[in-house]
């Protein structure tokens, strides 16, 4: 039998995400690697000019496999913001986007990092004006945020969207139009759905949305910038995965 060729994997680490910070990765990948006739390279994220050095990394070691360890886990449909950004999990506009904002202008991560920021957040929280239109359906609300949830939660486990799933070839418009002190915290410690009078869910395969004044948006944890208009469309598959033989389906 031939031999399986030799490829080269650069895998991506965000120490932010989740227990990423908790495991010494470059042992685990290196251990696992050491019989095997591939090469593995490991980036580690580390401030805001990580796409360039990302590209940079990409075009000068030209991976046969790029793996991202950290954030959302797997996934299969793909939101496609302004036709540009890709969102595999959640983003969102208003106040947790000017939360993350704050966080990371801090250097602070992790839960308590988080809660610092919401405390920052909901001291200076505005609602927001928000004209959403997908196919077939409009709406014009006044909310505190507008999530585009493409998953089910955040990372921290807080449940934003009930019937998400992230290969059902559609996604939900989620409108948090009422905002009590206890809907944050379940940002960050507890794992129950937002309380149904709060919010409204659209479920669509595409939105465009447009707020009277300039807000934050969030992609997948990360600050894109202040913004009045914004495409979403949903594309189903658009991820392939590699998963170990019975893996079972994507998460949700």
């Amino acid at each position: 039998m031939p031999a399986s060729p030799s490829l080269r994997f650069l895998f991506v680490i965000n120490p932010g995400a989740g227990s990423v910070g908790q495991t010494d990765w470059a042992t685990v990948i290196g251990d696992y690697f050491a019989r095997l006739p591939h090469v593995a390279e490991l980036l580690t994220l580390n401030g805001p000019r990580d796409g360039l050095a990302l590209r940079a990394r990409i075009a000068a070691g030209r991976p046969d496999r790029l793996v991202a360890v950290g954030g959302v886990g797997r996934a299969v449909d793909v939101l496609y913001l302004n036709g540009t950004d890709l969102c595999l999990h959640l983003s969102d506009i208003g106040l947790n986007a000017q939360l993350v904002r704050h966080a990371q202008l801090r250097g602070w991560h992790g839960l308590l990092g988080y809660a610092r920021a919401a405390c920052w957040a909901l001291w200076r929280r505005r609602l927001l004006r928000v004209r959403l239109r997908g196919p077939g359906w409009q709406a014009e609300r006044t909310a505190f945020m507008v999530v585009l949830a493409n998953a089910r939660m955040y990372g921290t486990g807080a449940l934003i969207n009930p019937d998400g799933d992230v290969a059902d070839g559609q996604f939900e418009v989620v409108v948090l139009r009422r905002l009590a002190a206890r809907e944050l915290l379940k940002l960050f410690w507890r794992f129950e759905p937002f309380d149904p009078a709060a919010i409204e869910i659209f479920p669509t395969t595409a939105v465009y949305l447009e707020t009277q004044r300039p807000v934050d948006l969030q992609i997948d944890g990360e600050c894109r910038g202040k913004i009045t208009r914004l495409h979403a469309e949903i594309r189903p598959g658009a991820l392939r995965l590699l998963v170990p033989a019975g893996a079972g389906p994507p998460a949700r």
